[in-house]
């Protein structure tokens, strides 16, 4: 997107006007990118923060604040410089991971002591804003069925005895999961579980789904706002002693956003609420919304 805001600098005013709608992925409600005063909004190359970050936009666009989009730019080694050198004014981010990335040794308890970290971690230049109660967690699930069945509600009670039947847990999940302080590892140190690691690449996807549902493994990674979770009866496994990092919603806020902005995006976070972020992704999965329609339908209270 950096190389298209470049570009499109370059041309004449009725070229730029054609060329934009490409770059903003044919969003209607777009602004011209890189328009003098403009406040950018960003967001991840992920879809359920696309749609957070459109959210963001539109409430601002309806405030009468002049917004540019820069969407799906990568993950955050590709954005981070860009929202540290005051590139990008706005970014939907999660508190546990990002913590996590700026600072390896933070220590990770409730969802209150994270943010503090949080806020202590940043860089100069980027603010944080308040954090909502929406939260795009790792967490560990089971079929509930089988969950119910051998008693199992948190991750403590796979190490109760009699749980294992003689042999460790196996634990599907992405790659990375492998080499996590919150994988097989860290399952082992908190928890005292054994876990036998299966890599599952579709990240919580429709593999991850019948490797669950098949018996493959017997629990998996997923994300705590997937709707695949409630839609096949899976459960989440509780996590008392805090193994995986909490991770709600927080804007990333340059020096550019003025007080009026920081109220606005303030009101989101403080109506974006867990289950309203599930209806969103479930929006984009299920129904195949895009992100621009999703955040104005949810604006106007269609969802959910």
């Amino acid at each position: 997107m950096k190389s298209c805001r470049r570009a499109l600098g370059a041309l004449m005013a009725a070229v730029m006007l054609m060329n934009v709608a490409g770059c903003a992925s044919d969003n209607p409600f777009s602004s011209r990118v890189g328009e003098d005063g403009s406040i950018v909004v960003g967001s991840q190359d992920y879809y359920s923060n696309e749609i957070i970050a459109e959210i963001i936009a539109q409430s601002l666009e309806r405030e009468g604040v002049d917004v540019a989009r820069d969407m799906r730019i990568g993950q955050r080694e590709a954005y981070l410089p860009d929202v540290e050198s005051g590139a990008i004014d706005v970014m939907p981010e999660y508190t546990g991971n990002l913590v996590r990335y700026w600072d390896e040794a933070a220590p990770l308890g409730t969802a209150e002591e994270v943010y503090e970290e949080l806020r202590a971690a940043a860089p100069p230049g980027i603010g944080i804003g308040p954090q909502a109660e929406a939260a795009d967690e790792d967490v560990y699930v089971m079929p509930e069925e089988k969950a119910a069945q051998q008693g199992i509600e948190s991750l403590e009670d796979l190490a109760a005895p009699g749980k294992t039947r003689g042999r460790a847990w196996r634990l599907g999940g992405p790659y990375e999961l492998s080499t996590r302080d919150y994988g097989p590892e860290g399952l082992r140190r908190v928890y005292g579980v054994d876990a036998e690691f299966s890599p599952l690449e579709d990240a919580g996807g429709p593999l991850t789904v019948k490797a669950l549902r098949d018996g493959t493994v017997d629990m998996a990674r997923m994300s705590s706002s997937s709707p695949a979770i409630e839609e096949n009866h899976l459960r989440i496994l509780s996590d008392p002693r805090h193994l995986l990092p909490p991770s709600h919603v927080v804007p990333l806020l340059s020096d550019r956003v003025d007080p009026q902005a920081r109220a606005i995006i303030a009101r989101v976070m403080s109506r974006l609420g867990r289950d309203d972020l599930v209806a969103l992704n479930k929006a984009s999965v299920a129904e195949q919304k895009s992100a621009a329609t999703i955040a104005h339908e949810w604006l106007d209270g269609a969802i959910p």
